[in-house]
């Protein structure tokens, strides 16, 4: 299920913080979470089955049987979110018109204060999703960089762009078209590296204009529900990795790959199903917007939710492109 599916059983105010958290943080229309009881607890993963299927003759057995072993993906809740809270003496500079009651004043403050947060929740989130590092705090879940480099295997960071990467080039030149063609192939490895395929991938949004020109005929744009362009390759939807609250790129070109400094980027592809490939966990109430309560001198209201990335149920759920550059 998608977050905004599990979450759609509170009340009003609920509904408004996990819509505007979707308008900032686009990968929530593609990435399944689960939910399971308890807080931390292993799941069966996907195994591999590493012995070949083999011919019998009949009345015969076979010689060697797969005994059911499997593989887990542990789990555990991370806990996100924030206290909103307003003075009570800001009610006193209000001058209530008449028929306004305190009660009204502190849900409209609240209101602004809690739509405001609601839209950095989504890019913080988003921020998480791609470079999480419960090495930095063991608070956090592990995002999209880290799994791939932690818990997955070496093949699943490609090399196609070669040890220094690859300069996207504009131009009609053979050696333009040929790194252009270079790159669209490797975007299309990239694809096929995740099992059963991406489905979707996310990039630095110049890397998205210039893939849109290099391969226009591979390249598709509709709008979504909220407005926005959403370009697709091959079918694949291409997400703009976007900014973190404080405007800073997700997926900037200040990565650096063999001799090449400080001026490439990673393109990321994901596979999400729930409780299959990357799913996170989360709980039945999924994003929850608690109810004022009054704390000393100031109103609060708790926005929280709960989720971990766990590990892949799948080796091959995520995959990563390096190196890429633009000149």
């Amino acid at each position: 299920m998608l977050l905004h599916e599990i979450s759609s059983g509170g009340g009003p105010e609920q509904a408004e913080v996990v819509q505007l958290m979707r308008q900032e943080c686009p990968i929530l229309e593609y990435l399944h979470f689960f939910t399971y009881p308890g807080r931390s607890h292993n799941l069966s993963a996907d195994d591999d089955i590493t012995t070949n299927a083999e011919f019998r003759s009949l009345g015969d057995d076979y010689t060697v049987a797969d005994d059911y072993d499997p593989s887990e993906v542990s789990f555990s809740l991370k806990i996100f979110g924030k206290d909103l809270t307003v003075d009570q003496a800001y009610l006193d500079g209000l001058g209530l018109p008449g028929g306004v009651d305190a009660a009204q004043a502190v849900g409209s403050a609240l209101g602004v204060q809690r739509r405001r947060f609601a839209r950095n929740l989504g890019r913080n989130l988003n921020n998480y999703i791609i470079n999480g590092n419960s090495s930095t705090s063991a608070k956090q879940f592990e995002g999209m960089r880290r799994v791939i480099s932690q818990q997955l295997g070496a093949s699943q960071t490609l090399d196609s762009l070669g040890a220094n990467g690859l300069a996207v080039v504009m131009g009609n030149d053979n050696a333009a078209k040929a790194a252009q063609q270079k790159f669209v192939e490797a975007l299309q490895d990239l694809i096929s590296a995740v099992a059963g395929g991406a489905t979707v991938l996310q990039m630095n949004r110049k890397i998205i204009n210039r893939l849109s020109t290099i391969a226009r005929e591979q390249c598709t744009t509709t709008i979504d529900q909220f407005g926005r362009p959403i370009t697709s390759f091959n079918g694949v939807p291409l997400l703009p990795a976007g900014f973190d609250r404080t405007g800073a790129e997700l997926l900037p070109f200040t990565e650096t790959l063999g001799t090449s400094t400080s001026k490439c980027s990673t393109v990321l592809a994901m596979r999400s199903e729930e409780m299959a490939y990357w799913s996170f966990k989360t709980t039945p109430s999924g994003i929850k917007v608690y109810d004022p309560i009054r704390v000393g001198n100031k109103y609060t209201q708790t926005v929280e939710l709960q989720l971990d990335s766990g590990e892949p149920f799948n080796a091959r759920s995520l995959a990563a492109l390096p190196g890429v550059m633009l000149s």
